[in-house]
């Protein structure tokens, strides 16, 4: 979701909740929620009245079926109609098609796609439970605990493919043999070799070494959801993953692989002797994260440079 002449807006008669604005334009939202089994209204709008040209097609046919899709074009701009099948996410992806007025989507893909800066634009839309909640998070995607002390690199990028809808997933015990070459000694990983195994693996992500004075412009909405490399925990370097912002009160929820602290429980303690791990003090089992989703102000991250600043890593 770039900047683009084309945006989604909230419907002026639409009530206050289940839509979430970006600021890039009057009204502009880049998610919405609507209660399984209901309805809700979008306005896609584009320059000059082009948005009676334009139409979406939902990535994830079981949370919003294509074919429930329905559209009238009211003042040159488009109301489209959602109807939430199932709990989850689906995104909105806006293309060009050949009808107007008050129809009916037919199954299938109804929109030509079209490139350039003109069609840069999507909307994520989450189906909640009848009360507006989602299955324990705000993205529904359980979270996912690091394996071992040093694995929140892999944990991250392991929820950060589950999370989006299309994306192929690779386990964490997979990126953990796949990044076995590029650990330091002590099993730990600089930022500079994070971002290249990132990057290596074909995920349609980018990778950006932000400086400390540079990092609040990437806790956007549209950036969502992002993975950050950051200042924490007894190895000095941690990673979660940022998947919802809001901004009226500068606030985030992120996947903590990092839970529960094993560093409070009396019953572990911490041995650096080969690996960073955290044991039990009877049996010297593992200790077993189990991942959470926190939130936290947007200054926990912000103020927390790794070294000479961060590594941030979003969708592309």
């Amino acid at each position: 979701m770039g900047d683009s002449l084309v945006y989604f807006a909230k419907p002026p008669n639409a009530g206050p909740a289940g839509y979430d604005t970006d600021g890039r334009q009057p009204g502009s939202i880049w998610r919405m929620q609507i209660p399984v089994g209901e309805t809700r209204d979008i306005l896609l709008i584009g320059p000059a009245g082009t948005g009676t040209s334009l139409g979406v097609t939902s990535n994830n046919d079981n949370v919003v079926k294509n074919d429930d899709i329905r559209m009238r074009a009211a003042g040159g701009q488009q109301v489209i109609s959602l109807r939430g099948n199932a709990i989850g996410t689906t995104l909105l992806d806006v293309g060009l098609i050949p009808f107007r007025g008050d129809l009916r989507f037919p199954a299938g893909p109804p929109a030509r796609p079209v490139g350039g800066q003109y069609i840069n634009v999507g909307l994520q839309v989450q189906v909640t439970r009848a009360d507006g909640s989602l299955p324990g998070n705000d993205s529904g995607v359980r979270p996912e605990g690091q394996m071992d002390a040093t694995m929140c690199w892999a944990a991250c990028l392991a929820w950060w493919l589950r999370a989006l809808p299309d994306r192929t997933e690779i386990s964490q015990s997979t990126l953990m043999v796949l990044g076995a070459h590029i650990w330091n000694s002590d099993g730990t990983m600089s930022l500079t070799n994070l971002r290249n195994f990132y990057e290596r693996q074909n995920v349609r992500i980018t990778c950006d070494s932000v400086g400390p004075t540079a990092v609040s412009q990437y806790f956007v909405p549209s950036k969502l959801p992002f993975i950050i490399a950051f200042r924490a925990g007894v190895l000095g370097g941690h990673v979660n993953v940022i998947h919802a912002i809001d901004l009226t009160t500068s606030t985030v929820t992120a996947m903590e692989p990092w839970f529960p602290d094993p560093s409070s429980d009396p019953n572990y303690h911490f041995e650096n002797d080969v690996f960073p791990v955290f044991l039990n003090n009877t049996d010297r089992s593992l200790f077993v994260f189990r991942g959470a989703h926190v939130k936290r102000p947007i200054s926990y991250y912000t103020t927390k440079p790794f070294g000479q600043g961060f590594l941030i890593c979003y969708p592309n």
